[in-house]
């Protein structure tokens, strides 16, 4: 996903009298392929799947805000590092007095958020380029990226500055994760 975003900017800036409209035309039909198949799994699995349907255009903004994470966990990976994946934080909060700024899951705000911040604005001057060009078909593609970087760049800046904001006044004790219980397994594992 994201060589393809990187390599559009390029394209519609220097290859204007080319037969691009025609390549990206076959990337549109290819681009059916997920959300068919996320409509067909759906239709298979609930009775309810047309409702089920409403959350997939916010699901596929999280799909393509999470590519830069995932696209450096799976460089990772190849170079035999390892590491946490740290877009799913486990705040374990018991009640309602609980607060998930003082646990020791919250997320800082860290280069992925900057570089997040980063692609939105890259993929917005895209879209601005593609109305230049009049290629005008890839601007709903191009629209995805830029709201998929803004909401996970965003919901990132949000949990560090809240962060922030709540660990001023809560106390250090509170900042410990507690520790794995046999209640914390999940039904059907084993």
């Amino acid at each position: 996903m994201l060589i393809l975003l990187i390599c559009s900017l390029p394209l519609f800036l220097y290859a204007r009298d080319s037969h691009i409209p025609v390549a990206m035309a076959y990337l549109g039909f290819a681009s059916l392929g997920p959300p068919l198949v996320y409509t067909l799994s759906q239709q298979a699995l609930y009775p309810d799947w047309r409702r089920r349907l409403l959350v997939f255009p916010v699901l596929a903004l999280f799909g393509a805000g999470l590519a830069l994470n995932n696209t450096r966990a799976a460089i990772e990976a190849l170079r035999g590092r390892g590491g946490p994946f740290n877009r799913t934080p486990k705040f374990h909060l018991d009640d309602k007095r609980g607060h998930w700024a003082g646990s020791a899951y919250r997320l800082p705000l860290d280069r992925i958020t900057l570089g997040e911040v980063m692609l939105a604005f890259y993929a917005l001057v895209t879209i601005i380029a593609a109305i230049r060009a009049r290629n005008l078909y890839a601007i709903p593609f191009l629209l995805l990226y830029f709201g998929g970087f803004g909401l996970t760049a965003a919901l990132g800046i949000w949990q560090a500055r809240h962060t922030r904001k709540r660990s001023k006044w809560l106390p250090a004790n509170r900042i410990r994760p507690r520790p794995a219980q046999s209640s914390d397994r999940v039904v059907g594992t084993g």
